[in-house]
């Protein structure tokens, strides 16, 4: 069995390493979670000792990225930790995926029958991968809140020894060192104030967002980061109904160093001294111009599914209205047709009946589109003169598209006759017309002809559903 000890501290990993290979066990050593990783791509690790606070990649990030790998989210983790110690570290270990949450220092038989337990019990589902318990916003708030809270406590740690225990300078600096590693470890980018909101510090994601180092920025107000002045007053009217109870999250627009606007999230919290006294604000703020354009996208389909759900509606009104109109028709053309066959040809009555005959022919014709455009009325394919069906459209496309686009009729003599149903060719040529029309707004030409082509190989090359052969066919230019 190979354990992977991940540590920043070297008498840390070498105190490990001689009581895990006293016990039978090979181990392999990391100095912090980036180094861990690549070490896991090179090697066969059967169990994770994993520190928290290191340098590069923490802990906590290293377990997230564990988990959600295919390849080792069934390794299973080990925390041993001596900085983060409370009940909180330890549930929010447990919810990113650790199997075991161990305090510094314990006993060696504590720390084996620890990994002894985590090794008999091996995590199943090898192979796919093992997504982080929660949404990823509520892992990475749990995550900033667990560092901002460890900032506070290493600020109050750190002035309470100065106070009380007049510790040399040399501990100082390893205090400074180890709030730094701590501060910049912070994915989100991180601003402090104080309670003028004057800059005082930021870490390395902030750098990276802005594009400003801490030179640039220190002492400044924070207006620079602010795309206008009325949000700089507006996040200080915000900032006087700031609590401690809940957090409270803001959307600002941000500018950078090289003037470039983005939408940012702030997450707000106030600073305190070891009286109680407030000394500033820690501003976490993430960059979401991903995430609004996702929402944005989603909302546009969700509109287009409305429309789609209206479109759908009128449909089914239009089939309905046409269905019924249509057997109003039936009775009218019936009665006509009749009448028709009891009066002589040439006589007046005859002329007037044949024209209700006609109007009701057309009008039969138009619910047929109607129900075509309803999909209820079925495909009934006959055998027409394509030159014919088409002249007796212009008129009706010519109304429907209106008079700033003309409408040339180019038909080809001795065209054979066609086999389709007439209200699809109506349809085609309507759908073809209007598209026409909405590419030409001021206005134009849109000419119709009909041809006899050859189907050859070479036209086959690009419409492969067509047969080979001669073939009646019209389009739009």
């Amino acid at each position: 069995m190979r354990i992977l000890s991940v540590d920043d501290k070297q008498e840390n990993l070498y105190m490990i390493e001689a009581l895990l290979q006293g016990h039978g066990y090979s181990v392999s050593s990391a100095a912090n979670g980036a180094e861990a990783l690549h070490l896991l791509e090179t090697q066969e690790i059967d169990c994770i000792l994993s520190d928290i606070l290191m340098p590069e990649m923490d802990g906590f990030e290293f377990c997230r990225k564990v988990k959600s790998d295919s390849r080792y989210c069934h390794i299973p983790f080990v925390f041993f930790t001596a900085t983060y110690t409370g009940a909180k570290d330890e549930a929010f270990a447990l919810k990113i995926g650790a199997n075991k949450f161990l305090q510094k220092p314990c006993e060696p038989d504590v720390l084996l029958a620890a990994i002894n337990e985590v090794l008999s019990c091996p995590e199943e589902g090898e192979g796919v991968p093992c997504p982080v318990p929660g949404a990823e916003d509520d892992v990475l708030k749990l995550y900033n809140e667990r560092l901002v809270n460890k900032i506070e406590q290493k600020m109050l740690q750190l002035e309470q020894e100065i106070l009380a225990h007049k510790k040399t300078e040399d501990i100082l600096r390893q205090s400074e060192t180890n709030y730094r590693r701590l501060f910049h470890s912070i994915r989100d980018a991180l601003l402090v104030t104080d309670v003028h909101r004057r800059i005082i510090n930021c870490n390395r994601a902030f750098g990276d967002l802005f594009g400003y180092s801490l030179d640039d920025l220190l002492g400044k107000q924070t207006l620079v980061l602010y795309e206008s002045e009325l949000q700089y007053h507006q996040m200080k009217q915000s900032l006087a109904t700031l609590n401690d109870d809940s957090v409270q999250i803001f959307l600002v627009q941000f500018v950078t160093k090289e003037g470039k606007i983005f939408p940012g999230e702030v997450n707000l919290f106030r600073l305190y001294d070891d009286e109680e006294r407030m000394t500033g604000y820690i501003g976490l703020i993430r960059d979401v111009t991903q995430r609004i354009t996702a929402e944005k996208q989603q909302e546009d389909l969700e509109a287009r599914l409305r429309q789609a759900q209206k479109m759908e509606s009128i449909g089914r009104l239009a089939g309905g209205v046409a269905h019924d109109y249509n057997n109003m028709l039936s009775v009218i053309l019936g009665y006509a047709q009749m009448g028709l066959s009891k009066v002589e040809p040439g006589m007046q009555v005859h002329e007037f009946l044949q024209q209700i005959v006609d109007a009701a022919q057309r009008s039969s014709a138009m619910t047929r589109k109607l129900l075509g455009f309803a999909r209820k009325q079925p495909v009934v394919p006959k055998v027409l003169d394509l030159n014919e069906t088409v002249s007796g459209m212009l008129k009706v496309l010519q109304r429907m598209i209106g008079e700033e686009v003309q409408v040339i009729w180019q038909p080809h003599a001795n065209l054979p006759p066609i086999l389709i149903d007439p209200s699809q060719v109506d349809q085609i040529l309507a759908n073809l017309c209007v598209n026409a029309r909405d590419s030409m707004p001021t206005g134009g030409k849109i000419s119709i002809r009909t041809a006899l082509v050859s189907i050859n190989d070479m036209l086959r090359l690009s419409h492969d559903q067509l047969s080979p052969g001669a073939s009646a066919t019209y389009g739009i230019i």
